[in-house]
């Protein structure tokens, strides 16, 4: 009797630990939805600026929008430069043109580009190991990150570029396991997006070509 005992003991340990797994998952993904609404709140309702650069990407958001291009000449006021690329600043001024107050412009797209990057964050980590629960671990340590929180909630560039680079990552994963072209294609344009968005977003473009040229360097 106790031979047949013992493995339905054994197997009720397992399913005990997935259980409580289970649990834990659903109680921190609550408190950071909450995090996440919070935020959401914050940075609908505030009227002035989180960093000193938010204002200066509104202004040259604002540029687009009045259709005087995106940067101002460096040799009349303000005397200031652009570090960033032009794609947040196109976005973001065509949302201002549809009626969204200038600093919610920017924070909104941001905001969508965190919930993208999170989702992103998703498949990525499902191409990798085919695991739920460490797809769920995965979107809430990043969503629980203070400074994925902070960047997704101003007005500033970063998190778009993120989202574009995760993108970039989870097209070329489908690529590596389908052999799908059309995924390796659009990889190099995300990558290229998340260039003209942050010129320091070169990060996943350099491993996916690196990876490409110890695997198959015909299709790098």
């Amino acid at each position: 009797m106790a031979t047949l005992t013992t493995p339905a003991a054994g197997l009720a340990v397992p399913s005990s630990r997935e259980q409580v797994c289970r649990t834990a998952l659903r109680w921190i993904s609550v408190f950071v939805a909450l995090g996440l609404s919070g935020h959401l709140i914050v940075l609908l309702w505030a009227r002035h600026e989180f960093t000193p650069v938010e204002p200066l990407v509104v202004l040259h958001s604002n540029m687009f929008a009045h259709g005087d291009g995106l940067y101002w000449g460096v040799n009349r006021y303000p005397y200031t430069i652009s570090a960033y690329g032009p794609i947040f600043y196109a976005v973001s001024g065509y949302l201002h043109k549809l009626g969204l107050p200038a600093y919610q412009s920017g924070r909104i797209l941001a905001f969508g580009a965190l919930v993208t990057a999170l989702w992103l964050c998703w498949h990525c980590v499902g191409y990798l190991t085919r695991n739920r629960y460490a797809q769920a671990a995965a979107v809430i340590l990043a969503a629980s990150t203070s400074n994925i929180l902070f960047w997704g909630t101003t007005g500033q560039v970063d998190l778009l570029g993120c989202s574009f680079s995760l993108g970039a990552l989870a097209a070329f994963l489908k690529f590596r396991e389908r052999g799908d072209a059309n995924a390796l294609v659009l990889s190099g344009a995300l990558v290229i997006l998340a260039v003209f968005t942050k010129q320091t977003f070169v990060a996943a473009g350099a491993a996916i070509a690196l990876t490409l040229l110890r695997e198959d360097r015909k299709a790098a």
